[in-house]
């Protein structure tokens, strides 16, 4: 139904402000409004009755954006103001025009709004709605556009008026928001408060609702936000009226409205659900109408959810076992609005992830032909990583990426990364097993693609995340990189560089210092070995044998000379010699230091009929060199010979002879087996010395630990100068536990402590044991 723009004059004088056209109405004036004191007041007055009178009657739409209309208007407010004495605060005349202007406008508003309020009292419901916004729309249209034109008589008198205490004085606009609220918003709400019911009729019909219809109730709720005046500052935000005329009954309404719909089918879980889910896009819908703050409590008006929390959680409980992402996600979205809703969901996502990988682990081990101590490390990566991914993506995919569940997914991998069937007792177990699972990748023998390569890397690192103990990881992971380049059997340096990229990332520099020190160290022994070669050929021509070296950092490789003598066959002797002058004259001041440990060498047979190559370690090198003199030696002539230490030959004893290159029939003798047959031409005898894997990572970690702490504890004390040892305690365990390597012990720290007193690097302040001083 359209409502005509009532017509009215607002004046006895015969004149035809409504009905006239637009070049007979502002602009008629224009040729009037001059400034100065000259013109007449009483005509300037009866004129700018008139063009109020239009603005407020004119079935055309005046916007303040037309200039000509509103400096006109302006103009012509200036010279009532300005027509018969100076502008002053205080001039006498002023005062009495201003209140009669005010007044004036005043009388306007009201008797406009005397016209369109009987109406009111007959609409019902929609039409209702409309008609109220149409009206709200034209009024508050005029009312602005007579706020800017009197802003100068805004901004002086009644700004005065109201810091003198008059707060019944508003300006221009506020006051005609009082004059509707006071005449318009009290019949259209009468006592029912048909306007409000109107809106919550709308709002709860079935009926999907047109693009216009919304606007309509948009409107009317917006005036309800604008009809809220603050007495003190007009322009602040006031919602007084909003949540009488409608918030409350709104929620209260919504209160009694969505619990029926719930009740229903709260029989049946997955039927609730559903039901649940399609009532708050309900809510949804309806927050679009309301104001912020009542789309807030709109939220947590859902009381009657909170019975079926625990029914929710066994649900969604269910809902993992059969993977069934679709229900998780209807019941993520009613419990996504409670928090304690959600947490009890994180509680069961946790638990859930725990008991899948012990399980699966468990299985891994029960599947294989192995214990946990022989567990397949690349399967034990793998089996680890699906089941990470698996949730990973259900994060993203049913819960949007929640944080929440991420953390949730993040607590139960740390506590299932560390402690699992395979891992049993062992605080370092994954520790070995990821580095393992890496070191298989990064060899020569790992036929693998590029891309394949990357994603188990990164396998390998979202699980590195989780460790515990870090700096065992680093030791391992340091001593088989070792292994690769001492032995040549890297991929690449590429990949390498790539793993060690990925663990900077996620530890910082200072971690993979040493690592990346190592591949820097191979490239300078190339170099060196290079130019020594080049020199021997110049100075000696070319040698019997082919020789390479390493050049190690002490600091930067875990490796540690033997413990022992090691008495150099008189075969490599000169090229030994040769090399150590070389470094010495090259490298001034350096010590080297020969690790024949880790030493390898080529040895070709000349007493076969086949003769064949053997790949061996320097001691069993040491070993065989002997028996280009002798076919038969007993144990202690071989020790003698070669100062290898007794536990040691016996090993490398052990290894000849179960190749068959050596034989024994007394236990004390070995004799040379001449008739030693090999398929191959290349025989692989270097079999590593047997260690204790575990425990030499462990005493690894532990003494870079101690290295650790005490250069914590040294730069934290110079920089205090002075401490309390508890004080001091406390910072160091907090300093360590932020390099994400280990967690520190405080009688570690404590024994660290007293290792810096004893070495002088801190003392006792005078007369009190517990305060420190870093001694300069």
């Amino acid at each position: 139904m359209e409502h005509a723009v009532p017509q009215k004059r607002l004046s006895s004088t015969n004149h035809a402000s409504v009905s006239m056209t637009r070049s007979n109405s502002i602009h008629k004036h224009n040729a009037d409004a001059k400034l100065g004191r000259g013109v007449d007041h009483a005509e300037i007055w009866t004129d700018l009755c008139k063009k109020i009178e239009f603005v407020m009657n004119s079935s055309t739409v005046l916007a303040s954006q037309d200039y000509r209309d509103y400096i006109a208007l302006y103009t012509m407010v200036y010279n009532y103001m300005t027509s018969s004495k100076s502008y002053r605060p205080d001039d006498c005349r002023l005062e009495q025009k201003c209140p009669k202007l005010y007044f004036k406008v005043l009388d306007c508003l009201v008797e406009y709004l005397n016209l369109i309020v009987n109406e009111f009292e007959r609409l019902q419901d929609i039409e209702l709605l409309r008609y109220y916004a149409t009206q709200w729309d034209y009024y508050t249209a005029r009312a602005n556009f007579l706020s800017h034109v009197l802003a100068r008589f805004d901004q002086n008198w009644i700004q005065r008026e109201r810091k003198e205490g008059r707060m019944t004085i508003y300006p221009i606009y506020t006051l005609a928001l009082v004059q509707w609220k006071d005449m318009i918003l009290s019949k259209a709400q009468k006592e029912d408060q048909k306007l409000t019911t109107a809106i919550l009729h709308f709002i709860t019909r079935k009926e999907k609702p047109t693009s216009i219809d919304q606007d309509l109730v948009k409107t009317v709720i917006n005036s309800f936000i604008s009809l809220g005046i603050n007495g003190t500052d007009p322009h602040k935000e006031c919602l007084d009226v909003y949540d009488v005329h409608f918030e409350k009954p709104f929620l209260q309404a919504t209160r009694h409205y969505f619990p029926d719909k719930l009740k229903f089918s709260s029989g049946n879980i997955s039927e609730y659900i559903s039901e649940l889910e399609r009532h708050l896009r309900e809510k949804d819908r309806v927050s679009r109408y309301v104001h912020d703050k009542t789309h807030k409590t709109l939220m947590t008006t859902c009381d009657d959810v909170r019975p079926y929390f625990v029914a929710l959680w066994d649900a969604f409980q269910k809902c993992l076992d059969h993977d069934q992402e679709e229900d998780m996600q209807l019941i993520y979205a009613v419990l996504v609005r409670f928090p304690e809703g959600v947490e009890g969901m994180c509680k069961k996502f946790e638990s859930h992830i725990k008991t899948v990988g012990l399980v699966t682990v468990s299985d891994l081990i029960k599947a294989g032909e192995h214990d946990a101590d022989n567990v397949d490390p690349t399967a034990y990566v793998n089996v680890l990583s699906e089941i990470h991914h698996r949730f990973s993506n259900m994060i993203t995919r049913t819960f949007k990426g929640a944080a929440v569940f991420t953390a949730s997914l993040d607590r139960a991998y740390r506590e299932l990364v560390n402690c699992n069937a395979v891992t049993g007792s062992s605080t370092i177990k994954s520790q070995e097993l990821l580095s393992q699972c890496a070191d298989i990748l990064l060899r020569k023998d790992n036929k693998i693609t590029e891309d394949a390569l990357e994603t188990k890397l990164n396998n390998i690192m979202t699980l590195f995340r989780y460790l515990e103990e870090k700096d065992v990881y680093q030791t391992s992971h340091a001593r088989k990189l070792s292994s690769r380049l001492i032995h040549h059997v890297s991929a690449s340096d590429e990949r390498e560089a790539s793993m060690i990229s990925k663990l900077r990332e996620a530890c910082g520099l200072v971690y993979v210092h040493n690592l990346q020190r190592m591949l820097i160290d191979m490239s300078i022994s190339k170099d060196i070995t290079d130019l020594f070669k080049k020199l021997m050929a110049q100075d000696h021509g070319k040698t019997t044998f082919g020789f390479s070296v390493l050049i190690l950092g002490a600091q930067t490789w875990l490796l540690k000379s033997a413990p022992h003598d090691f008495t150099i066959p008189i075969e490599i002797v000169p090229v030994y010699e040769r090399f150590r002058d070389f470094y010495q004259t090259e490298y001034p001041g350096r010590k080297l230091i020969c690790l024949w440990k880790y030493s390898k060498t080529e040895l070709r047979t000349t007493y076969l009929d086949r003769n064949c190559i053997l790949m061996t370690n320097s001691y069993q090198m040491a070993v065989l060199l002997q028996y280009n003199k002798n076919d038969t030696m007993s144990f202690d002539e071989l020790w003698t010979a070669t100062s290898i230490s007794k536990d040691v030959l016996s090993q490398v004893l052990t290894s000849l002879v179960k190749a068959e290159i050596l034989i024994t029939e007394e236990n004390d003798h070995y004799d040379l087996n001449r008739n030693f047959k090999s398929q191959k031409t290349r025989v692989h005898l270097n079999l590593p010395i047997e260690a204790d894997v575990e425990t030499e990572s462990i005493k690894m970690a532990n003494e870079g630990r101690k290295y650790v702490l005490q250069t914590t504890i040294v730069r934290l004390m110079k920089t205090r100068k002075t401490m309390k040892k508890q004080t001091l305690v406390q910072e160091i365990v907090s300093q360590v536990f932020e390099l994400n390597l280990f967690t520190p012990q405080i009688s570690d720290v404590n024994k660290t402590i007293e290792l810096l007193l004893e070495k002088e690097y801190i003392e006792h302040v005078d007369g009190s044991k517990d305060i420190l001083t870093y001694i300069a």
